[in-house]
Formats: structure tokens, sequence, C-alpha cells
């Protein structure tokens, strides 16, 4: 038996959808660059606190829908902003 890898963006309903939805656009909206990895991509975000904040909560919540997705952000000296 093979397992499945599928995203379940069907959990959210109302409110919590409506916040998904814009937590999403914010991030997709603040990359500035994305890499190619050996296991999957990373994208460098804009160097911003609030932004870091809205990522990590994104984070959470993708992480119902698509619990199977390793996802890691990480503030680096520099001003380097990496979602992988």
């Amino acid at each position: 038996m093979t397992d499945v890898l599928e995203c379940r963006l069907d959990i959210f309903e109302g409110p919590e959808k409506l916040r998904y939805e814009a937590l999403r656009e914010a991030m997709k909206a603040a990359v500035e660059e994305v890499r190619e990895l050996a296991e999957g991509y990373a994208a460098r975000l804009r160097p911003d606190p609030a932004l870091f904040r809205q990522v990590a909560e994104w984070i959470t919540v993708e992480r119902r829908c698509c619990p199977f997705l390793g996802l890691g952000l990480n503030w680096s000296e520099g001003d380097a902003v990496w979602l992988s």
C-alpha cells in the first residue's frame, strides 16, 4: 500500500479559510527569491518581523491540511529570511 500525499484544503471553513488565504497571499507577495533544493524548494522572504510571524502562523495552519510537508522558517544573520 502506498501513502497518499494529498492536501486537505477542505478542512478550512469560514473565517479560518479566509485567514489561511490571507496568510498565503501575504507570504507569496513577500517572496524575493526561490531556490530549488535537493528535497524541495526554499523561498527568501522580505525581512519583516510582522511577516515572519504571519509565515510562522501559516506554517502552523498548513500543517493541518498538508501534514506530510516538512516546513521550516529561518531568520539568519544578514537579514536573510528563508522558508523551506
